[in-house]
């Protein structure tokens, strides 16, 4: 032992003597080693750096992504990035470590290839992700950064007593809430290791035989390689291994990543707030089924929120079905089942806040707790759209993206591909194809009713009422790109023939023929009538019938250049692009504005009949056959084909509904399995396939004869068959049919079969109603009878049978007005009242009368009695008597003077008519 003692001793003197003078007869350095932290030690020996251990030779080979190279070997890496860079062989002695340099000109720069930890800046940011309430979020906070600062946190978990705090959110103790954080936090974390590139590296393996450490990085890699600091009287072994890194293209292995934008409300947006609720708490805005969140949704003039309102990066955040019914979801399964099954290595489901103008969204970061909003201060390459996008880019297997866009999402991928062009941002090259299924590129009709008088979501607006709807899209810029534009009308594509306006002529109208003409046709046109220019008068709030006046401004502030940006868009050649439109289903092309009537005054006799009517507007929506039910065909393909990289595509809605159990159309296009097929051969390049329902050709579409239904009224409407098929405002099981309501106009269309129908009427309040009966073969219709101005009640109930191949104008409408079960009158062919008249209608009269209550009480009292007596046949003599009791009470009234002669008469004849039943 002590023989070994000194022999290691004299061993240690002797290397630190070596040291010294090899120091000493240098010349200048030529470098430096920057070890870890950056810290710097200038190279003694330019052609020996790291001191390598001379005997015994180095038994170790380099190991890079699995094969074994020798010192000074080239090192080819698909990508030109790794980091599974490693030393292989047996040591010599007991241990051994290896640590890398890089040459950065005449340095050796340290690269740490060991995996990221956890840092108190993730927990602080995982904080916002874990806690909702803002309270637990300051508490936690706290503890987190005491504790992991080497605080003493025991004040915050134990009680005075030693025994533990309890957490008045959960119940549980605070310690446990906060170790169940640790863990969340943890399993949520991902290691990052960092990869190293294209250059040239040192591989540096220690070997030593007794080994302490008490600080981090391997004691900042054995204090620069110094043999001696950390010898424990033991030689340490120096070996080192010199390559090459060089970049080895990446070779394709599955299709382009897929980045997916939905369509207008297809994202969750919320609000920390405690507006619409108790205390402050993330409140999901949309979707949402009550005024009070929806109205949190306004946006300001210039297009900016007026509440902070956020999405979240988060798969949830996009909606992938609502109510039970899906829109997206089955196309995000297999999403899903493509990367499991390694046909793509990604895809990104992208959240966004769809009130918003188009070029705002391109400027929407997320923040450290996951939020997704508008920064006006940003560019970008910063935005949470173009970081998504790079990202998939960057991982995918053929480092290309493929962007599919439903809807409004295709025009923001227009406007983020426009963009870049502009910005000549080589990010444009690593997107290979754009799929837009139904985007309104020149935007669409039919969101002028909307705006205009009001759309409804769901059954009776039970999601979003008229109301609402017709305020948020008056205000939101989402509604301006949606409108109509000036390619609209000038498109070089494919047209559309139908004007989004027409104008009827009648007393309401005829100023607006006057300064419009009789259709809108051009952009300039419609702005005119949208706006003050039409020198009409703004609505009031409840006043869904006539058309709303579009702020001027917002015209200014939403569109402009952002339209023109996106519409003159050309896609490089680089780029493929498909668009999908919809067809086969009645899509509203416009609307007619005319002059309807309305009953203002009733004949106190004949009650249903009307004696005074006064002028009120009326509208109609004008349907195509051409479009998906939302959108036209003409918007949805308006880039032009004549490239090779571009495509256009005709999907048969008629057809796959008249085959299918769901009825497809615009806001669930893809679940279409052939639309998902599409998307699917399209990354896989598969070009050998055929499709049922989708194609590159124009579909025949024949004309179909059709049955159109406008209420204007206060009533309900539905229509049913002989086969028990229903379409309402909450139930539709008839194929093809297709119900809307716009302000108090109800639509209903449905293929004209020879099944025997009936439009059926519920009053909801007194007033009057018109109803219009179209036959309308492809999108021209052929003839239409209207009733107009008819009385109606909360009781009544309308029926209007419909026979096969019977003209719809020998139709005649019958009317319980007290909705008892009889029909008390009957409205012919010509409109005109076949009165019948009932107890109900000597009521009436009698209430109608300008006299005392006594009187007037008295007349009812006999009437009542009279009344009870008709109701049992055995006592037919006895309701006679009555009616002859009152009637001698009438005369005796004109007598008192207590009833005119004209009273009196047309109370005595309603009473004759009822005794001679």
């Amino acid at each position: 032992m002590k023989t070994f003692f000194f022999t290691t001793v004299a061993i240690f003197f002797f290397s630190l003597f070596s040291v010294s003078v090899v120091f000493a007869q240098s010349n200048l350095p030529c470098g430096n080693i920057i070890g870890p932290e950056n810290d710097s030690k200038s190279i003694e020996d330019c052609a020996d750096p790291f001191k390598v251990t001379a005997d015994p030779s180095s038994p170790y080979t380099l190991v890079v992504d699995g094969k074994e190279y020798q010192n000074g070997a080239t090192v080819p890496v698909v990508g030109g990035e790794t980091n599974e860079i490693n030393a292989s062989g047996t040591p010599t002695q007991m241990n051994y470590r290896s640590s890398l340099y890089k040459h950065d000109g005449n340095d050796y720069r340290y690269f740490d290839l060991e995996a990221s930890e956890i840092t108190l800046e993730y927990y602080e940011s995982y904080i916002l992700v874990y806690f909702s309430d803002t309270r637990d979020r300051d508490l936690y906070l706290q503890i987190i950064r005491l504790g992991q600062t080497g605080g003493d946190i025991s004040a915050y978990i134990y009680n005075d007593d030693g025994t533990d705090k309890i957490d008045e959110n959960t119940g549980e103790t605070v310690l446990e809430r906060l170790q169940n954080f640790y863990e969340s936090a943890e399993n949520d974390f991902v290691p990052i290791s960092p990869k190293a590139g294209v250059g040239t590296y040192t591989l540096v393996i220690t070997e030593y035989s007794i080994y302490q450490t008490n600080n981090s990085i391997w004691d900042k890699v054995q204090q620069f390689i110094i043999p001696t600091a950390y010898a424990q009287f033991l030689q340490n072994f120096i070996y080192t291994i010199t390559f090459t890194i060089t970049e080895v293209p990446t070779e394709p292995a599955g299709a382009s990543s897929v980045l997916f934008l939905p369509g207008i409300m297809g994202s969750r947006l919320y609000e920390e707030s405690d507006i619409c609720g108790t205390g402050i708490a993330e409140r999901e805005r949309w979707m949402s089924t009550t005024d009070c969140h929806q109205i949190r949704l306004l946006t300001g003039m210039y297009g900016d929120s007026l509440n902070d309102i956020y999405t979240k990066d988060t798969d949830q955040a996009v909606i992938d079905e609502a109510y039970v019914f899906n829109l997206y979801k089955t196309f995000f399964g297999e999403l899903s089942d493509w990367k499991e099954e390694g046909i793509i290595k990604d895809y990104a489901l992208v959240p966004y806040d769809w009130r918003m103008r188009l070029d705002y969204l391109l400027k929407t970061k997320k923040d450290a707790g996951g939020r997704i909003k508008y920064d006006p201060n940003s560019q970008i390459t910063d935005s949470y759209l173009y970081k998504t996008l790079k990202d998939l880019a960057d991982n995918s297997n053929t480092g290309k993206v493929t962007i599919v866009a439903h809807s409004n999402g295709g025009l923001l991928a227009k406007t983020l591909l426009a963009t870049l062009e502009n910005m000549n941002d080589p990010i444009l090259d690593k997107i290979d194809n754009v799929i837009l299924v139904g985007s309104p590129q020149l935007g669409t009709p039919s969101t002028l009713l909307g705006m205009l008088h009001g759309d409804e979501i769901g059954p009776y607006g039970s999601i979003v009422s008229q109301l609402t709807t017709r305020r948020l899209m008056n205000a939101m810029p989402f509604a301006f790109h949606l409108l109509p534009n000036a390619s609209y009308f000038n498109s070089s594509g494919v047209t559309v023939d139908t004007p989004v306006i027409k104008f009827e002529s009648g007393a309401l109208t005829t100023g607006w023929v006057n300064s419009f003409g009789s259709v809108i046709d051009s952009d300039a046109k419609l702005k005119n009538f949208l706006t003050i220019d039409s020198g009409r008068t703004k609505p009031l709030v409840n006043d869904l019938v006539s058309p709303e006046v579009v702020p001027k401004y917002l015209f200014d502030n939403y569109t402009g250049a952002i339209d023109e940006l996106m519409n003159t868009w050309v896609p490089p050649i680089s780029m493929n692009v498909y668009q999908i439109a919809g067809v086969g289903l009645p899509t509203q092309a416009g609307i007619t504005y005319f002059t309807d009537r309305e009953c203002i005054s009733r004949d106190i006799l004949k009650l249903f009949k009307c004696t005074a009517y006064k002028n009120k507007l009326g509208f109609r929506p004008d349907d195509t056959i051409d479009g998906d039910e939302t959108v036209v065909t003409p918007s949805a393909l308006a880039l032009s084909d004549s490239n090779d990289n571009v495509q256009r595509l005709w999907l048969n809605l008629k057809n796959y509904n008249n085959d299918s159990v769901f009825d497809r159309r615009h806001k669930d296009m893809l679940e279409v399995q052939d639309v998902i097929n599409f998307v699917k051969n399209t990354i896989t390049l598969n070009t050998n396939t055929s499709y049922d329902y989708l194609s590159s050709t124009v579909p025949s579409l024949p004309k179909e004869n059709r049955l159109t239904f406008d209420l204007h009224s206060p009533l309900d409407l539905s229509v049913v068959t002989t086969d028990g098929e229903v379409i309402s405002s909450s139930t539709n099981t008839i194929d093809g049919a297709i119900y809307r309501r716009f302000g108090e106009l109800q639509y209903i269309s449905i293929p004209d079969t020879s099944i025997k129908k009936t439009v059926k009427l519920t009053g909801k309040a007194t007033g009057s109603f018109t109803l219009e009966i179209g036959e309308q073969n492809g999108t021209v219709i052929t003839k239409r009878h209207t009733y107009s101005a008819i009385p109606s009640s909360t009781s009544t109930k309308v029926i209007l049978e419909l026979e096969t191949n019977k003209p719809i104008e020998q139709a005649a409408l019958t009317v319980d007005y007290d909705g008892n079960g009889t029909a008390e009158i009957v409205y012919n062919t010509t409109g005109e009242v076949v009165l019948e008249i009932t107890y109900i209608t000597l009521k009436v009269a009698i209430n109608g009368l300008n006299i005392k209550s006594i009187y007037k009480n008295l007349l009812l009292e006999n009437l009542k009695v009279a009344e009870q007596y008709q109701q049992k046949s055995k006592f037919k003599s006895l309701e006679r008597l009555a009616l002859e009791v009152l009637k001698q009470q009438v005369i005796l009234y004109e007598k008192l003077k207590v009833l005119s002669p004209a009273q009196k008469q047309q109370l005595i004849d309603i009473i004759n008519k009822l005794l001679s039943k």
